[in-house]
């Protein structure tokens, strides 16, 4: 897995937390600068991030 992805246009980088066991992730710029967002595993990185926009946004999210 890439340490950076875009989720709707925004990039974030995401790293192995080894002490939460969790892939932890932060956007890097724009108005979502700074958010961040974690999860279990590497096929739940990006509806985590959609999740934490979507929260940020004022929105609800049906992705976990």
């Amino acid at each position: 897995m890439s340490p950076f992805i875009t989720v709707d246009g925004h990039e974030a980088l995401v790293r192995w937390n080894p002490s939460e066991k969790l892939f932890v992730g932060r956007f890097l710029e724009g108005e979502h600068a700074g958010l961040m967002f974690r999860a279990p595993r590497t096929d739940q990185v990006e509806a985590a991030a959609k999740a934490a926009l979507a929260s940020a946004k004022g929105g609800q999210s049906n992705q976990a």
